[in-house]
């Protein structure tokens, strides 16, 4: 179990080193131990080949060998292969042999003819020799082999063997896991990378074996794997949007709904100490007639306030989506300026236009003309007795100018918000509702073809609206 796991915390590379050292010093002793085994038999049979046919060259030589001269021959045959030869007709007669007095045996043959460990082959063979009348023949030889010398030379070898080879081993094995193990240890470093989300890294192989397959795959499997990250990346920052627009649509509510409760207690609370005076008789409330005329005036004020809190809650929820179209915005402004001459001629406001014939803008008409009419009329209520106010359209946008005392900038930064006024007393005489602007925020918000702000520059308030 120990050595499992200890097999299982080695790297690739150390694997292929100790299993192909392993494995071919395994093939090596196998190999060795089948030449002990099989090696001295198959000297002795190759022995008797080279014998046999150099016997048979040794008959056709005779042939062409003088009568005289067959002894010489023949011994120079025996002497020269370490063997011992009897030639003898049928007679039984001897012809020839190398065991006569006078003969030099072969050292060889005598060294290994005088040990016990040797196996004697004998070959025999019957043949005509022609220059003996052409008599029948019986030749004889002695072969003295030592096979189990080979097995002794063999196993003195194995040490030396099992050495060597396992040096030639670990060296080819080292080689050859470099050769192997260097692609898939660069593709476990690059998968590393995408494990930590790092798609920088490529993949791809012309080579065509599996480990090519297998950086070809991988690389298919980062591209889709990229895909899908930033897919949800996008899908991921689209929700936090979503939800922080939500959240900041569920603030804005909960802020219009507190300031709503403001502004309308102030009123009802005039009005009821009003009407309960009146009921009672009590001081200067006596005079029912002129407090009838103030409290009048106070729920008109109200109703006002009512009809534009109806105005932002009906038409401009989070989920109201503008019936978009083209609109000749040249002839809408000129028809809102129209319709506002009332307030320029009441306060003796100069008005100067510059409207250019024929701009189009894509955007919800109704809501357009409401924003429209918001912004000349702030312009108008918030311009001096005697101040004037500058209208320009061309292509590009509107401005709207009207002169104004100045305004600080921090309060530039909040006239868009919900019942915001700069008048700090609040009287809704001279400061309007404080929905105005903050309904043109609304609508402009939903048409993304406009862009806008309120700037103070040069004893002018101006708003700018650039169409994209």
């Amino acid at each position: 179990m120990c050595w499992g796991s200890s097999w299982y915390n080695l790297g690739i590379r150390k694997k292929i080193v100790l299993s192909n050292t392993i494995a071919l010093l395994i093939g090596f002793i196998i190999l060795h131990l089948s030449l002990i085994v099989f090696t001295p038999s198959v000297y002795v049979n190759y022995r008797k080949y080279v014998i046999n046919k150099k016997i048979d060259k040794l008959i056709d030589k005779l042939e062409t060998t003088k009568f005289n001269d067959l002894n010489e021959k023949l011994d120079d045959f025996t002497y020269d292969n370490d063997i011992m030869m009897t030639i003898t007709d049928n007679d039984g007669k001897i012809v020839y042999t190398s065991f006569r007095d006078g003969y030099v045996i072969p050292s060889e043959y005598h060294l290994k003819s005088t040990r016990s460990d040797i196996t004697r082959l004998n070959i025999t063979k019957d043949f005509t020799f022609k220059q003996i009348d052409n008599k029948e023949c019986n030749l004889n030889i002695h072969i003295p082999v030592r096979s189990e010398e080979i097995r002794t030379i063999i196993r003195v070898f194995l040490p030396f063997a099992i050495i060597s080879t396992l040096m030639i081993s670990m060296m080819t094995a080292l080689f050859f896991s470099k050769v192997i193990s260097k692609p898939l240890i660069q593709l476990t470093k690059k998968a590393e990378g995408i494990a930590k989300l790092d798609f920088s890294q490529n993949f791809y192989s012309y080579d065509k074996d599996e480990i090519g397959q297998l950086s070809n795959s991988l690389d298919i499997v980062k591209s889709n794997l990229s895909t899908t990250i930033e897919k949800l990346k996008r899908a991921n920052d689209q929700l936090k949007s979503d939800l922080k627009k939500e959240l900041l649509v569920d603030k804005e509510r909960r802020e219009f709904m507190a300031v709503i409760s403001h502004e309308l207690k102030s009123p009802i609370t005039i009005i009821s100490g009003q009407v309960q005076g009146m009921i009672h008789g009590i001081g200067r409330y006596k005079d029912r007639d002129k407090y009838l005329r103030e409290v009048y005036e106070v729920t008109k004020v109200m109703e006002n306030l009512v009809m534009e809190i109806i105005n932002v809650s009906k038409n401009l929820c989070s989920g109201f989506e503008i019936d978009r179209e083209y609109i000749d915005i040249s002839e809408m402004l000129r028809e809102v300026l129209r319709s506002n001459y009332y307030f320029s001629e009441k306060k003796k406001i100069s008005v100067y236009e510059i409207i250019e014939d024929d701009v189009f803008v894509s955007g919800d008409r109704k809501l357009l003309r409401k924003a429209l009419n918001n912004i000349l009329k702030n312009a108008f209520e918030h311009s001096p007795r005697g101040g004037e106010v500058r209208v320009n359209l061309n292509s590009n946008g509107l401005s709207v100018k009207n002169t104004s005392v100045e305004i600080p900038k921090e309060d530039m930064e909040k006239v868009f918000h919900a019942f915001y006024r700069v008048d700090k007393s609040r009287n809704n005489r001279t400061g309007g509702s404080g929905l105005g602007l903050y309904i043109v925020y609304l609508i402009l918000e939903k048409h993304d073809s406009i862009k806008y702000n309120l700037e103070y520059s040069d004893g002018y308030v101006v708003f700018n609206m650039e169409f994209i």
